[in-house]
């Protein structure tokens, strides 16, 4: 699939390809395999893709996606982080720990389900918010 994808979309001049995998755990040995499969597969479809590799974590996991995300940089190499479900957590602060572990851009995050939900991360904003929901 990734192959025939990067071949179509270079057919219809098209300027980018986002393939988004299934939800996984660094854990599963099988799917975490599968996934560096994929990215193999893309170099050859096209010499020097994929250009990104993007890390959704799910906001409400607090520290433990600190593990998740060190796994999966070690695994394939990350070049930035979405976090999403920050729209009903109190366990957002671990958006500060994994960018000072990971020394790695958070890009976006997402603050409910729909597209206009998914927000570009800025740091001074955030901040904002949390101190704001707690002394206000």
């Amino acid at each position: 699939m990734v192959y025939d994808t990067i071949q179509s979309a270079m057919a219809k001049n098209a300027d980018h390809v986002i393939i988004d995998t299934a939800g996984r755990l660094h854990t599963q040995v099988n799917l975490s395999e599968e996934l560096k499969k994929m990215i193999r597969i893309a170099g050859k479809a096209k010499a020097g893709t994929p250009h990104r590799k993007l890390l959704v974590l799910d906001g409400t996991q607090g520290s433990s996606s600190i593990n998740q995300a060190k796994a999966f940089n070690e695994m394939i190499g990350i070049d930035g982080i979405i976090i999403s479900k920050l729209d009903g957590t109190a366990k957002g602060g671990s958006v500060f720990s994994i960018a000072d572990e990971l020394k790695m851009p958070i890009l976006y995050i997402g603050t409910g389900e729909k597209p206009e939900d998914l927000i570009p991360f800025q740091p001074n904003d955030y901040i904002y918010t949390i101190l704001n929901e707690i002394f206000i």
